[in-house]
């Protein structure tokens, strides 16, 4: 995170800590149609990304917020699906400033814990300037991530904390894949992967149903040419993520497979905040008919 976007953000926090609820529907309106160039219909939902806002605004709450920690959900994942699935955990802190360096070993993965995109790969310390990675880390922990324009409030129930897990990699030293289910109350999942992450090529975003046929769909104009084998482990997978999913409509369950080995990545009730740039834009409508919201007394 620059000086730029970090101001950017706490010029946001600011702003929306004074907002009321009915300003907070008004400006989620505002932001989907900015993103996404239509108004959306929050009373009445049908496609994915509306049902999303609806979900934002009238049902998403504290427990929501725990379980999107990535730290506080390890101890619902273990009861869940059990523990061997948790990435290996070095450190927890609550002030970065307090990392002992010398502990910390080569090819770790440093994470904040209460929101999205604050994350960095350490493949060598002698690397990095550890001032300045600590100073960022303390401007992630500074940020009300639930405040900023994607308006995930349930992420406001999150403790700012600084994780630091083992990388995980192949036996080859290839950075996994990463495959996220998209699991759904109301119809089949689907799995997006995200590979070539780290790569001169830039990360690709492919998309499969859950019988690994791909779905011919974009988002956000993301390259989708790759081939991506059938994970050996698709079975699996897609029975621990409805494990995870329990009662929720939907979550986003994120998987790595090391030699076979599935590996959880975290529980995400929000992917793109509800703004997802389809491409057809039909398939918005598809995965919104998949969530079924009369079951929280909502005539959908």
């Amino acid at each position: 995170m620059n000086l730029a976007r970090y101001y950017y953000w706490k010029y946001l926090n600011r702003k929306y800590s004074k907002y009321t609820d009915e300003q907070f529907e008004k400006l989620i309106i505002q932001e989907f149609e900015k993103r996404l160039g239509r108004l959306p219909d929050i009373t009445n939902p049908q496609s994915f990304n509306e049902k999303i806002q609806w979900l934002k605004l009238h049902y998403y709450s504290k427990k929501e917020g725990i379980l999107a920690d990535k730290y506080m959900n390890r101890e619902y994942v273990s009861e869940v699906i059990g523990a061997e699935h948790l990435v290996p955990l070095l450190f927890a802190y609550d002030d970065p400033r307090e990392i002992l360096w010398e502990e910390i070993p080569d090819n770790v993965v440093i994470k904040a814990t209460h929101g999205s995109g604050m994350n960095r790969l350490i493949f060598s310390k002698k690397e990095i300037n550890r001032f300045r990675v600590v100073q960022e880390m303390r401007r992630w922990l500074n940020i009300d991530y639930g405040l900023l324009n994607g308006l995930e409030l349930h992420y406001r129930y999150c403790t700012p904390r600084i994780i630091i897990e083992k990388m995980l990699k192949s036996t080859s030293g290839e950075i996994p894949n990463d495959y996220k289910v998209f699991t759904f109350n109301n119809g089949s999942p689907v799995i997006l992967v995200c590979s070539d992450r780290f790569t001169d090529g830039g990360m690709q975003e492919i998309w499969f149903d859950s019988n690994w046929k791909k779905i011919d769909v974009q988002e956000g104009g993301m390259p989708n040419d790759s081939q991506i084998a059938r994970p050996s482990c698709l079975s699996r997978m897609l029975e621990l993520s409805e494990r995870l999913r329990g009662e929720y409509p939907f979550v986003r369950v994120d998987w790595y497979e090391i030699d076979g080995n599935l590996y959880f990545g975290e529980l995400t009730f929000t992917p793109k905040a509800g703004f997802e740039d389809f491409s057809p834009s039909s398939f918005d409508y598809e995965l919104g008919a998949r969530i079924n919201l009369k079951l929280f007394d909502h005539g959908n």
